[in-house]
This record gives structure tokens, C-alpha cells and sequence, in this order.
């Protein structure tokens, strides 16, 4: 009886944190990210691997990347975001980050994809454009957030923090 009582608590704990991740809604916004909310951060930390060789992997903290995220006014859980990378030596950043948020019904969870457009301009005056698909989230600890997001085509992890500010 004993056997069977542990099985059904392990069995119940599962099975409600699997009823959480298939209940998502992807044409409200969620609850940490109403219209009119913004979010602003930096990205300190990047966690760069290999798909090629398996336990190639850096950790690095560099140059604090900031971004602004608004969440439009519209129907559907559209942002627009802004970022900036002025630390650097000898290169200077910026970029527009549009994005669609997708509602897990958790009111401290933003997830997040984007398509992020970046320029960066060095001492040359040449200048680099790069543009590709991420995938973030965002989990918020009373003001403060942790943004985790991917990097160049996935083979990164940026890791920053956020404070929403309304």
C-alpha cells in the first residue's frame, strides 16, 4: 500500500507539471507581458557550445549588451524591442529585436521568439549585419527577471537580467 500511495504522489506531481507545459495560449499575451508592459536589461553572460564536437563549450562573462522590450498595443502578443552594445572596444552595436510571446498561463513566465537584426560598426567605419531567429524566456523574481535567451543560430545560451518597469 505504501509502494502505491508514492507512486500515485510521483505520478500526480508529473502529470500536473505535464498538464502545465500543453497549456499554452498563443494569441493572448501572457500575464507578465500585458500590452503597454517594458522591460528593460542586459546580457552579461553567454554560454557558447559545439555541434560538432561534444564537450566543446565556453562560458564567458563579456561586455553587457542592453535592450528595451515594449509590448504593442495590438490583438495579438506582439513586442518590439531595441538593443545596444556601447562597451565594446572598438565596436559598436545595435539592433531591433520584433518578437511574438507565447502564453504558458504562468503569470511569472515570458516566452518569447524573436528575429533579432543587429549592426555592428568598428574603428573602419566598416560595418557587420547580422540577422537570425531566437528563442527566449523570461522568469520574473518580484521587480527583477532573468532572461535567458539563445544566441547566433542557436549556439548560444545569453544569460542577463531585466527589471519590468510597468
Amino acid at each position: 500500500m505504501k509502494n502505491k500511495l508514492i507512486f500515485l504522489f510521483i505520478f500526480l506531481i508529473l502529470f500536473s507539471g505535464a498538464s502545465k507545459a500543453f497549456s499554452f495560449d498563443i494569441w493572448q499575451n501572457p500575464e507578465m507581458s500585458e500590452k503597454y508592459s517594458m522591460f528593460v536589461g542586459g546580457f552579461v553572460a553567454s554560454f557558447a557550445y559545439s555541434y560538432t564536437q561534444l564537450g566543446a563549450f565556453k562560458f564567458g562573462l563579456s561586455y553587457p549588451e542592453l535592450f528595451i522590450d515594449l509590448m504593442l498595443p495590438l490583438p495579438l502578443p506582439f513586442s518590439l524591442g531595441f538593443s545596444i552594445d556601447p562597451l565594446r572596444k572598438n565596436i559598436f552595436g545595435i539592433g531591433v529585436r520584433p518578437g511574438y510571446h507565447i502564453n504558458f498561463n504562468d503569470p511569472n513566465l515570458d516566452v518569447y521568439v524573436l528575429y533579432v537584426l543587429d549592426v555592428e560598426f568598428n574603428e573602419n567605419v566598416s560595418a557587420l549585419l547580422e540577422w537570425y531567429p531566437a528563442i527566449g524566456l523570461r522568469r520574473r523574481f518580484g521587480i527583477f527577471c532573468l532572461n535567458l535567451e539563445t544566441g547566433f543560430m542557436g549556439k548560444s545560451l545569453l544569460i542577463g537580467f531585466s527589471v519590468k518597469l510597468n
